[in-house]
């Protein structure tokens, strides 16, 4: 997380997770990412995910989202 001290605006805050299962002939990572940004007007999240299978990538997807604050 982070944020300026005199910028409410620049707050942003990033997750990432990996998760690994296993047994024998099968391996698969999963990998996912989150972001969050916002000005006054908005949130921005952007998002990705990745999958693999014994090595090799069976899936990646990615997000970008514009949300309002919708404080008014």
């Amino acid at each position: 997380h982070s944020i300026l001290p005199d910028d409410p605006h620049s707050a942003s805050s990033e997750c990432r997770w990996h998760s690994h299962q296993s047994r024998p002939g099968w391996d698969i990572n999963i990998y996912t990412q989150l972001k969050v940004t916002c000005d006054a007007e908005y949130f921005y999240l952007n998002s990705n995910i990745k999958a693999l299978e014994n090595g090799v990538q069976i899936h990646q997807h990615k997000w970008q989202e514009k949300v309002s604050r919708g404080f008014s």
